[in-house]
């Protein structure tokens, strides 16, 4: 350890990490711990080998991701993007947009967009190994951005995807 960090500069992550080991035992001191460190934690985005990619902060507040709430808490900002074939059908590809939140949690969404029609097949949200289940943003706001990042990074093709194939009004979602 380069030296001890007095209690206002930890991490959110490290708090949270805290918080989900008291969690079973102690749910009033976690929910505690939670609440000081949105107060007082430092934003993962701080560390100095973190780059966004993208200024706009996403927030996932979508219905169908209450049950893992925990895992989608503050701002999440693009850090990457990468683009490849999906299986072996030519005419589709699979986009994927790591992001991270303030809280270090990673986020994966991805895309599956057959051409020329340029209809998406499917789009998922992956949160690191556990699960990966379909999406669609529930913020037009973020919608909005999410497809003005893809039009940055490949104009062509992602400026013809219509934003209500990524976006859903539904109460449901």
């Amino acid at each position: 350890m380069k030296y001890l960090l007095r209690l206002d500069e930890l991490y959110k992550s490290t708090y949270r990490r805290a918080s989900d080991k008291l969690r079973g035992r102690h749910k009033k001191r976690s929910d505690e711990i939670i609440k000081w460190a949105e107060e007082r934690g430092e934003s993962e985005l701080k560390k100095p080998d973190i780059e966004r990619e993208y200024p706009h902060p996403f927030l996932f507040n979508n219905k169908s991701l209450e049950d893992t709430k925990q895992n989608f808490l503050g701002k999440f900002y693009i850090i990457s993007y990468k683009i490849g074939p999906y299986g072996s059908n030519p005419h589709a590809r699979t986009i994927e947009i790591d992001m991270i939140g303030d809280w270090g949690q990673k986020v994966i969404i991805k895309l599956t967009i057959f051409y020329p029609s340029y209809a998406i097949l499917r789009m998922s949200i992956s949160y690191g190994d556990k699960y990966e289940r379909d999406f669609l943003f529930d913020n037009r706001k973020d919608a909005i951005q999410f497809r003005k990042y893809l039009i940055e990074q490949d104009k062509e093709e992602a400026a013809k995807l219509k934003i209500n194939s990524i976006y859903t009004s539904n109460e449901d979602n």
